[in-house]
């Protein structure tokens, strides 16, 4: 069973619809950081790639 959850989970996360609501969502978060140092490391880690993103969430469910 935990390996279907995975394997729905990896499914859901990478899709294309799922990651345009993701970065608009970390967009809007790194608006709320007063640290301008934090502000622009937010702002470029919520500009990945999709490949980036697909990549990290794999790693994720995998570790």
């Amino acid at each position: 069973m935990p390996l279907f959850f995975a394997m729905l989970m990896t499914t859901l996360l990478t899709s294309c619809g799922t990651y345009q609501g993701n970065e608009q969502w970390r967009r809007s978060a790194c608006n709320e950081l007063v640290n301008s140092d934090e502000r622009a490391q937010c702002e470029e880690e919520a500009g990945r790639s999709e490949s980036e993103y697909k990549q990290d969430v794999e790693e994720a469910l995998t570790n």
